[in-house]
């Protein structure tokens, strides 16, 4: 992600856009920067937390669109995505969580919060159940005005160091594309996903992979999570 050259780009051209390719850029966008939840559902606990760096790339479908919208340069297939994430563990298992992600190379920002309640806590024999809700704010996109909602149900089982979990949900998007004659755009996508955690003494990995509408991702984390 470090070496991923530089796209200098903001949407600055929707007004070029047919109504229908500004739903295909806002589609791209919401599968790419709509929070994604990069962890298992069992809760942290009262005095648990998980901070983390993270990483991340979205295969987007409407390249074409995207790059009409960005004035002609050149959109990557794959968007990539790096950031900061933290967790904290509260009280009846419950979770809060924040993000701030970035695409490199541009002015491309999104910042996120979310609440997660694990209704039913797990055991050794039995699996967590939780239940997600999110908000996204999606800044630096030129005259794009983007933000995402969504709610999700997981299930986790931890064996050892290690804690699969999978998922399914949905994300609500609103799109304006300011400056322009084009409508606001407002659609709710389905999401699926799953992931791994492991736990190695003072480390933690998370690799997880989602599909968000049409579009599918792959997302890595290494931090600390108790």
């Amino acid at each position: 992600l470090v070496a991923t050259p530089a796209h200098a780009y903001k949407f600055n051209t929707l007004g070029t856009l047919t109504q229908s390719e500004f739903r295909q850029v806002a589609e791209d966008l919401s599968s790419t920067f709509a929070d994604k939840p990069q962890s298992p559902a069992a809760g942290l606990g009262i005095t648990g937390f998980d901070v983390s760096v993270t990483g991340g790339s979205t295969s987007v479908t409407n390249t074409d669109a995207l790059k009409k919208a960005a004035g002609g340069y050149d959109v990557p297939a794959n968007l990539p995505l790096v950031g900061v994430r933290a967790e904290k563990g509260l009280p009846f298992d419950v979770d809060v969580g924040v993000s701030y992600v970035r695409v490199p190379g541009t002015s491309a920002t999104a910042t996120s919060g979310n609440i997660k309640y694990a209704f039913w806590g797990g055991g050794m024999l039995s699996p967590a159940v939780a239940t997600r809700i999110f908000y996204t704010q999606v800044n630096g996109l030129g005259d794009l005005k983007l933000n995402h909602k969504g709610v999700e149900l997981s299930i986790s089982k931890g064996f050892a160091v290690l804690t699969p979990y999978a998922g399914v949900g949905l994300v609500a998007t609103s799109a304006e594309a300011q400056n322009t004659s084009l409508k606001s755009e407002s659609f709710v996508q389905s999401r699926v996903f799953a992931g791994l955690n492991a736990n190695f003494l003072v480390m933690n990995l998370g690799l997880q992979a989602d599909k968000t509408g049409k579009d599918s991702s792959v997302n890595v984390k290494l931090g600390f999570r108790f």
